[in-house]
């Protein structure tokens, strides 16, 4: 997806952020110009795609700070929601004249713009203003653990919304799972004839899944394709066999 600006001045505008957001501590891989994420939301866990500041890597929905995108018109809450399943508590909407701060939370009622606009001409000097509260360290562990006396923007940070998160994910995995159990146990007896030991193949195909999650937990994945894993000749004797052990 490529980022659409109305002219000059707005690109100039969404330059300027990353620009102030690497002068505060996103430096190198922390500010990802075209993140690439799962809704996990929504029913089919589409892909988005946005500009990404982290405070740490690996780049996840647990070390993910803030989203940055350009609007041609004023952001509602609900487009704003939009963005929740990256993780980051705070958004930047940029507009050509400068840029509106929003808290993202759970849901549109837990979202809403927790700082004023922040002119163009006076970004630079509000981000060094604002260093203290917006550097990576202290925006991530106030998403994670709450800080006591935090600043009063921190304490607008929705601690519901990695909760939330989760709760989808664990759901969508669950479903995931048993999609792939299903779908190994057709291979399996298609190719040998045979019904596959419910048991070890049960772990196989969990392993399977938990690493395709450890390897693309900076951006989630689709769906788990198991037949290039369990579906070649190769194994079709082997895997889900009462004689095999995964």
């Amino acid at each position: 997806m490529s980022i659409v600006f109305k002219n000059e001045r707005h690109e100039k505008a969404y330059r300027s952020v990353l620009k102030c957001l690497r002068g505060i501590g996103y430096t190198g891989d922390l500010l990802q110009e075209r993140y690439e994420f799962n809704d996990w939301f929504l029913p089919s866990a589409p892909r988005r795609e946005v500009c990404a500041g982290f405070g740490q890597t690996p780049l996840s929905y647990d070390s993910a700070c803030f989203a940055v995108f350009p609007t041609a018109a004023p952001a509602s809450r609900v487009e704003i929601v939009n963005y929740r399943a990256l993780g980051a508590p705070f958004a930047f909407e940029v507009r050509e004249d400068g840029i509106v701060p929003w808290r993202v939370g759970r849901d549109a009622e837990n979202t809403g713009p927790f700082a004023g606009r922040i002119p163009l001409d006076s970004m630079e000097t509000a981000f060094l203003e604002k260093k203290s509260e917006w550097n990576p360290e202290t925006v991530l562990r106030a998403k994670n653990i709450g800080l006591p006396g935090a600043p009063r923007q921190l304490d607008f940070i929705d601690l519901g919304l990695i909760p939330a998160l989760e709760e989808e994910v664990s759901r969508k995995l669950h479903e995931l799972l048993n999609d792939a159990l299903s779908e190994a146990q057709k291979i399996f007896k298609k190719r040998t004839g045979q019904q596959p030991d419910v048991r070890r193949l049960f772990r196989l195909v969990f392993r399977l899944l938990a690493g395709r999650v450890l390897h693309d937990r900076a951006g989630g994945y689709s769906r788990l394709r198991l037949r290039k894993h369990v579906g070649g000749p190769a194994n079709a004797g082997r895997i889900g066999h009462p004689q095999h052990t995964a």
